[in-house]
This record gives structure tokens, sequence and C-alpha cells, in this order.
């Protein structure tokens, strides 16, 4: 729930920091195992709902390096765990 809830929150800060966000976050319907995957059908972007990436699981779900990860420093800042 919480990789379609990423997925999906992104959708919304799109439309909400347009003058932050570089080209759609990257949406891409050929990106493998990210956020921003750009189709939300699960049968061609499964680890949007079940978090387990192509590679039997060795690669964690996460956010494309580009687009996603500029836009989301720009809307959030730049936020190191």
């Amino acid at each position: 729930m919480g990789n379609n809830a990423a997925h999906e929150i992104a959708h919304q800060l799109d439309n909400g920091f347009r003058s932050k966000v570089v080209g759609s976050f990257g949406l891409d319907d050929s990106s493998m195992d990210t956020y921003n995957a750009g189709s939300c059908d699960g049968s061609n972007a499964p680890w949007v709902f079940t978090g387990v990436g192509t590679d039997a699981n060795k690669t964690p779900i996460h956010w494309e390096h580009g687009n996603a990860d500029v836009s989301s420093t720009n809307i959030l800042g730049n936020k190191k765990p």
C-alpha cells in the first residue's frame, strides 16, 4: 500500500507544485522497480503494489535518479535519513 501511495502522491505533488516539478517526476512506463513508473497497471508494474522488484527484491523500490529526485528535492528540500 505504501508504494502505491508514494506513486499517487507524486501525481498530487505534480499538480500542486508545477513550478518545482521537473519533467512530471520522470513518469516513465519503461522505468523498472521505481515509484515513478508511468503505468499504474499492476500487470505492467507490479512492484508499485507489491514492493517486490524484478530482481527478486534485491533492489528496493525507489525514486529513479534524475527528474524524480530533482522534483522531490525541490518540493521537500534535501532531507537525508
